[in-house]
């Protein structure tokens, strides 16, 4: 996660997501198991507040709040990196994928 701007103020939250890079490219947890604690599919917007709300429990409220507040302001960008590990390098310099 990074923060632009202030913890309590934020004017942009970026949630990265770094995933190894395959040949047919990369791939996202899906929902995990049913039940009373499901996790959603990751990096939909439901997994970002199921997220928050682990963040809120491990006592992280400045950083949970400030995913709340940009989320509500707009102003959450949530990025996937893919990384070769085969090479020990980031694929082709860098690749990042915007997914809203």
């Amino acid at each position: 996660v990074f923060i632009k701007g202030d913890l309590n103020s934020p004017t942009e939250v970026i949630i990265n997501e770094s995933k190894q890079f395959t040949g047919s490219g990369i791939t996202l947890n899906g929902p995990g198991p049913s039940g009373q604690n499901q996790r959603p599919a990751q990096m939909t917007d439901a997994w970002v507040e199921f997220v928050r709300g682990k963040l809120v429990l491990a006592g992280k409220t400045d950083l949970a709040n400030a995913i709340l507040l940009a989320s509500q302001q707009g102003n959450l960008t949530k990025v996937v990196t893919a990384v070769d590990r085969t090479g020990g390098q980031l694929v082709g310099d860098l690749v990042i994928t915007k997914i809203n």
